[in-house]
Order: C-alpha cells, then structure tokens, then sequence
C-alpha cells in the first residue's frame, strides 16, 4: 500500500525510453488517473523495465490496457487465487501473518475486487502495527461491501486498538446494524470485547 509514492519516485529515476509507443484504448488511462500521454510513459518505462527480465512487456501492458486487470492480463485463474487465499488465511492462522501478507498484497493487486483480500492484507498491517495502513486497506473493503458487518468489525478494532473512542462508537453501530442484518451469532460475540471497553469507556 505504501507503493505508490516508490512507484512514483522510481519513474522520475528511470531514464525515459525513445519507444514511446501509443496505446490501443483509454481503460488504463482512466484508472490511473493520467492521460494518454502519461499512459505511454509508462508503458515505455515498463516495457523498458520488463525486457531486462526477459518478459515481453509491451504485450502485458496492451493486455492490462485493454482488461483493466492484472489478473486478466497474467491470466490468472479464479482457481490459483482461491488456492493463494486458502494458504495466505493458513498462514494467518498459524500466526505467520508477516508471510501472509506478501500473499495478501499480490492478491489486492491481482484482484482489488475481493473484500476478503483486503480484509485479510489490513489484518496483516494490523499484526505488525501499521495502523494507518491497515486502516486504508479495511476502509477499501467497507467501500466494496457497505452493508457487510466484518469490514466495519476490524475498523471497530483498530479503532479501539488505537485510542480513536469516537470513531470506535460510530463504527459499532454501523456494524451492529449490519450483523443484525445478517442474522450471524458468531458476530455479536466477536464484538464483545469491543463493545465492552466502549462501555468502560463511558462510565
């Protein structure tokens, strides 16, 4: 999640390439934000980048173009990302969140789609104690699934975890509307805790 601004400065150090080729469509245009011209620096500099490796760039970044998707691109199967999450989710549980979180961040980049890659990278960065970050990733997967009650019961943690009382009680609310929802008995026992030290809070 920290990577854009390497991204960026690792752009600026890269000496520009003359095969500024243009690109077949606009998708990636648009979700990165930047025009058609900036679309073809990149491509040069990632062409230039993957050739050294003895990939063939300029064919991944049409396809990235025109999908929209690493995932897509690479030609990654539903299959081998079920099989990633499987093993990231085993490593977590083993109390190997620090592997699992290599697992979880290539899958958010395969995938951004997927609340429970998201859920799964922000409860790594909780592990290590990057609050804000793990923050970011939760934030994503309450913005793909609104109305589900886990994002908004990790949120509800870290808020409490980091001394944020206020947004500890909006964020229990949310997610008490949401459990009731969906008529799960293992959530109002997960939120126990936190609901008691907002209580302690209180008086």
């Amino acid at each position: 999640m920290n990577a854009g601004g390497s991204f960026c400065n690792w752009m600026r150090s890269r000496p520009m390439s003359s095969q500024a080729d243009t690109v077949p469509g606009s998708r990636l245009s648009v979700l990165l934000g930047v025009d058609e011209r900036g679309t073809a620096l990149l491509r040069a500099l990632f062409v230039q980048s993957t050739g050294t490796l003895g990939i063939d760039g300029a064919t991944l970044f049409d396809r990235l173009e025109v999908t929209g998707s690493f995932k897509e691109a690479l030609g990654v199967s539903d299959n081998a990302l079920e099989v990633l999450y499987a093993r990231a989710f085993q490593l977590i549980q083993t109390g190997h969140s620090s592997r699992a979180e290599d697992i979880f961040r290539a899958l958010c980049a395969l995938d951004g789609e997927q609340v429970d890659f998201w859920l799964g990278y922000g409860i790594c960065l909780r592990a290590r104690e990057d609050n804000g970050q793990a923050m970011l990733a939760f934030d994503v997967a309450v913005k793909l699934a609104p109305d589900a009650p886990a994002p908004h019961l990790h949120r509800l943690e870290l808020f409490i975890r980091t001394g944020r009382w206020e947004e500890a009680a909006e964020a229990l609310a949310l997610f008490d509307e949401r459990a009731d929802n969906a008529k799960d008995a293992s959530f109002p026992e997960a939120a126990a805790p936190f609901r008691k030290a907002l209580e302690m809070r209180e008086t």
